[in-house]
Protein backbone atom coordinates (compact mmCIF):
# COMPACT_ATOMS: atom_id res chain seq x y z
CA UNK A 1 0.00 0.00 0.00
CA UNK A 2 1.16 3.58 -0.96
CA UNK A 3 0.57 5.82 1.44
CA UNK A 4 0.87 10.03 0.65
CA UNK A 5 0.40 13.06 3.50
CA UNK A 6 -1.20 16.27 2.50
CA UNK A 7 -1.99 19.08 4.46
CA UNK A 8 -3.37 18.00 7.97
CA UNK A 9 -5.95 21.12 8.88
CA UNK A 10 -8.45 18.84 10.13
CA UNK A 11 -11.03 22.01 9.50
CA UNK A 12 -10.00 22.74 5.61
CA UNK A 13 -12.13 21.25 2.92
CA UNK A 14 -9.15 19.96 1.39
CA UNK A 15 -8.11 17.85 4.75
CA UNK A 16 -11.89 16.63 4.75
CA UNK A 17 -11.72 15.78 1.17
CA UNK A 18 -8.82 13.71 1.35
CA UNK A 19 -10.26 11.90 4.73
CA UNK A 20 -13.22 10.99 2.10
CA UNK A 21 -11.22 9.45 -0.27
CA UNK A 22 -9.66 7.24 2.01
CA UNK A 23 -5.77 8.89 2.96
CA UNK A 24 -4.53 8.73 6.38
CA UNK A 25 -2.37 10.90 8.41
CA UNK A 26 1.23 9.86 9.13
CA UNK A 27 3.71 12.65 9.13
CA UNK A 28 4.25 16.40 9.79
CA UNK A 29 4.68 18.32 6.77
CA UNK A 30 6.88 21.19 6.61
CA UNK A 31 5.50 24.33 4.84
CA UNK A 32 8.59 26.34 3.34
CA UNK A 33 8.83 29.53 1.57
CA UNK A 34 11.43 31.47 -0.18
CA UNK A 35 11.86 35.04 -1.34
CA UNK A 36 13.03 35.24 -4.60
CA UNK A 37 15.68 38.00 -6.03
CA UNK A 38 16.56 38.38 -9.69
CA UNK A 39 19.88 36.85 -10.98
CA UNK A 40 20.77 35.31 -14.23
CA UNK A 41 20.11 31.61 -13.96
CA UNK A 42 20.79 28.44 -16.11
CA UNK A 43 16.84 28.35 -17.68
CA UNK A 44 16.87 25.29 -20.52
CA UNK A 45 12.94 23.75 -18.99
CA UNK A 46 10.74 22.76 -21.06
CA UNK A 47 7.67 24.77 -20.37
CA UNK A 48 4.12 22.24 -20.08
CA UNK A 49 1.03 23.79 -19.61
CA UNK A 50 -1.58 22.23 -21.62
CA UNK A 51 -3.34 18.93 -22.02
CA UNK A 52 -2.44 18.17 -25.49
CA UNK A 53 1.72 18.84 -24.53
CA UNK A 54 1.12 16.76 -21.20
CA UNK A 55 0.02 13.78 -23.78
CA UNK A 56 3.07 14.20 -25.64
CA UNK A 57 5.14 14.20 -22.58
CA UNK A 58 3.83 11.59 -20.72
CA UNK A 59 6.36 8.76 -21.43
CA UNK A 60 9.17 11.06 -20.94
CA UNK A 61 7.42 12.33 -17.15
CA UNK A 62 6.20 8.62 -16.53
CA UNK A 63 10.02 7.58 -17.11
CA UNK A 64 11.44 10.34 -15.52
CA UNK A 65 9.30 9.65 -12.01
CA UNK A 66 10.01 5.74 -12.10
CA UNK A 67 13.63 6.25 -12.35
CA UNK A 68 14.23 9.00 -9.68
CA UNK A 69 11.91 7.78 -7.35
CA UNK A 70 11.89 4.37 -7.32
CA UNK A 71 14.02 3.90 -4.03
CA UNK A 72 11.60 5.77 -1.81
CA UNK A 73 7.53 4.54 -2.42
CA UNK A 74 4.95 6.46 -0.62
CA UNK A 75 3.79 7.77 -3.72
CA UNK A 76 0.29 6.74 -5.22
CA UNK A 77 1.04 5.36 -9.17
CA UNK A 78 1.90 6.96 -11.39
CA UNK A 79 0.06 6.16 -14.81
CA UNK A 80 0.42 7.28 -18.18
CA UNK A 81 -2.57 9.89 -17.76
CA UNK A 82 -1.79 11.16 -14.00
CA UNK A 83 -0.52 14.35 -14.93
CA UNK A 84 -3.28 15.22 -17.15
CA UNK A 85 -6.00 13.90 -14.73
CA UNK A 86 -3.70 15.95 -12.17
CA UNK A 87 -4.07 19.06 -14.54
CA UNK A 88 -7.97 18.67 -14.60
CA UNK A 89 -9.12 16.76 -11.67
CA UNK A 90 -6.71 18.38 -8.74
CA UNK A 91 -8.86 19.55 -6.15
CA UNK A 92 -7.63 22.84 -6.53
CA UNK A 93 -7.95 23.03 -10.61
CA UNK A 94 -10.08 26.50 -9.95
CA UNK A 95 -7.31 28.01 -7.78
CA UNK A 96 -3.59 27.13 -10.14
CA UNK A 97 -2.31 27.37 -13.15
CA UNK A 98 -0.55 24.68 -13.56
CA UNK A 99 2.45 24.05 -15.49
CA UNK A 100 4.99 21.32 -15.49
CA UNK A 101 9.21 22.56 -16.15
CA UNK A 102 11.16 19.50 -17.56
CA UNK A 103 14.89 18.95 -17.68
CA UNK A 104 15.32 17.37 -21.26
CA UNK A 105 18.23 15.03 -21.19
CA UNK A 106 21.34 15.57 -23.92
CA UNK A 107 19.88 13.68 -26.44
CA UNK A 108 16.42 15.41 -26.01
CA UNK A 109 14.45 12.07 -25.43
CA UNK A 110 14.30 11.81 -22.14
CA UNK A 111 13.69 14.40 -18.75
CA UNK A 112 16.38 14.36 -16.81
CA UNK A 113 14.11 16.07 -13.63
CA UNK A 114 10.71 17.86 -13.68
CA UNK A 115 8.24 19.92 -10.85
CA UNK A 116 4.55 20.35 -11.37
CA UNK A 117 3.93 23.80 -10.47
CA UNK A 118 0.51 25.65 -9.52
CA UNK A 119 0.79 29.59 -9.99
CA UNK A 120 -1.81 31.06 -7.56
CA UNK A 121 -2.79 33.94 -4.98
CA UNK A 122 -5.29 31.90 -2.99
CA UNK A 123 -5.90 32.28 0.91
CA UNK A 124 -3.90 35.45 1.25
CA UNK A 125 -3.53 37.22 -1.92
CA UNK A 126 -0.10 36.95 -2.84
CA UNK A 127 1.20 35.88 -6.39
CA UNK A 128 3.47 32.77 -5.84
CA UNK A 129 4.31 29.80 -7.58
CA UNK A 130 3.72 26.71 -5.25
CA UNK A 131 5.76 23.47 -5.92
CA UNK A 132 3.09 20.53 -6.46
CA UNK A 133 5.82 17.86 -7.18
CA UNK A 134 9.35 18.20 -7.62
CA UNK A 135 11.10 14.79 -9.18
CA UNK A 136 15.08 14.93 -10.27
CA UNK A 137 17.27 11.75 -10.16
CA UNK A 138 20.63 13.61 -9.37
CA UNK A 139 22.24 16.11 -7.40
CA UNK A 140 23.08 18.19 -10.60
CA UNK A 141 20.02 17.75 -12.37
CA UNK A 142 18.08 19.08 -8.93
CA UNK A 143 20.05 22.34 -8.96
CA UNK A 144 19.45 23.21 -12.33
CA UNK A 145 15.33 22.68 -11.69
CA UNK A 146 16.28 25.09 -9.20
CA UNK A 147 17.34 27.38 -10.72
CA UNK A 148 14.72 27.07 -13.38
CA UNK A 149 11.35 27.69 -10.90
CA UNK A 150 13.32 30.33 -9.93
CA UNK A 151 13.09 31.53 -13.09
CA UNK A 152 9.86 30.91 -13.76
CA UNK A 153 8.25 32.43 -10.88
CA UNK A 154 10.08 35.43 -11.63
CA UNK A 155 8.97 35.27 -15.34
CA UNK A 156 5.67 34.99 -13.81
CA UNK A 157 5.83 38.07 -11.42
CA UNK A 158 6.04 36.05 -8.21
CA UNK A 159 8.53 36.68 -5.93
CA UNK A 160 8.00 34.07 -3.86
CA UNK A 161 8.26 30.21 -4.06
CA UNK A 162 6.52 27.74 -1.88
CA UNK A 163 6.25 24.31 -1.36
CA UNK A 164 5.41 21.72 1.74
CA UNK A 165 7.44 18.61 2.38
CA UNK A 166 7.64 15.92 4.83
CA UNK A 167 9.64 17.02 7.79
CA UNK A 168 11.73 13.79 7.29
CA UNK A 169 11.93 15.07 3.01
CA UNK A 170 15.22 14.39 1.56
CA UNK A 171 15.16 18.14 -0.37
CA UNK A 172 14.71 19.66 2.85
CA UNK A 173 18.31 21.06 2.46
CA UNK A 174 17.18 23.41 -0.70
Amino acid sequence: DALCVYRGDKNSRAYKWYRRMNYHPISNIISLKKSLADKHRYNNAIIINNIPEIQNSAKKLLKCFQLSTFQFGGFPTRKIDYWEKAFTAHYYKSSYKFTILALPSDSNIDFLAYAMLGVTSMRDGILRLEILEFVSCDNTSQNLLHDSIEQYALKMKSNELRVQVLNQEYLNRW
